[in-house]
């Protein structure tokens, strides 16, 4: 459909050469007459208005187009900014649900490493003197999961007591006979346990043996056994 500028244009410049073709009909006898410096002053004048009409009326166009032109960049740019920000919004929803997923499996996991866990002991359970010695009887369970090739290693010069365990269930203990001379007052080894979970994971915990005597209390030496993080 053609823009009202255009048809009143059409109209106008329409209008304008109907009454210039009736003046030159109504001149049709004077224009031959005319030199060519004459006919040309003449056509100029006839369509310099209509060349001025038509000018001012792209111009106008023109701007009306430049307008629709900008409104349509700004819907763009609307339609943009609403692109990005539904976006946006997508990413926030894939964070939540990538982090709510995390902490899912987060929470599988440490379920799965507390239902393979063991809980190993290890407790001095009475002490006997003869002469200068004396052995004390030591105690080392399992309390949790099942545990494999289990490595009991006590080091130093009671490396003869170091035994290897293929699997160790809950309920399970060994029983261990240490000696140590009466008049080591420091007396300090350490056990080391390293094993396989059920995932085949591996594991180590630690277990410090110490004389504490206590004066007066008993006239055999006192030991504990803790367990330790190193």
């Amino acid at each position: 459909m053609k823009d009202r500028s255009e048809i009143l244009g059409g109209l106008i410049t329409g209008a304008y050469l109907a009454g210039v073709a009736t003046l030159v009909f109504w001149k049709r006898t004077t224009i031959p007459e005319l030199e060519l410096n004459e006919i040309g002053d003449f056509l100029a004048g006839v369509f310099g208005p209509v060349a001025f009409l038509w000018l001012v009326l792209g111009y106008l166009q023109q701007g009306r187009e430049l307008k629709l032109s900008s409104e349509a960049l700004q819907l763009q740019a609307q339609e943009l900014k609403n692109s990005v920000e539904q976006q946006k919004e997508l990413v926030d929803i894939t964070r939540l649900q990538v982090e709510s997923e995390m902490n899912r499996l987060r929470s599988i996991q440490e379920r799965r490493e507390k239902d393979i866990m063991p809980e190993l002991f290890a407790r001095v359970d009475g002490t006997v003197r003869i002469g200068q010695q004396c052995f004390l009887e030591l105690y080392i369970g399992n309390d949790g999961a099942t545990i494999f090739k289990v490595s009991i290693d006590f080091g130093g010069d009671l490396s003869y007591l170091n035994i290897v365990i293929p699997e160790w269930p809950k309920g399970k203990f060994q029983q261990f006979a240490i000696k140590f001379d009466l008049d080591d007052p420091a007396v300090e080894e350490t056990v080391t346990i390293a094993y396989k979970d059920a995932d085949h994971n591996t594991k180590v915990a630690y277990f410090d043996i110490r004389r504490v005597d206590i004066p007066g209390e008993s006239d055999l030496p006192q030991f504990e056994a803790q367990s330790r993080v190193k």
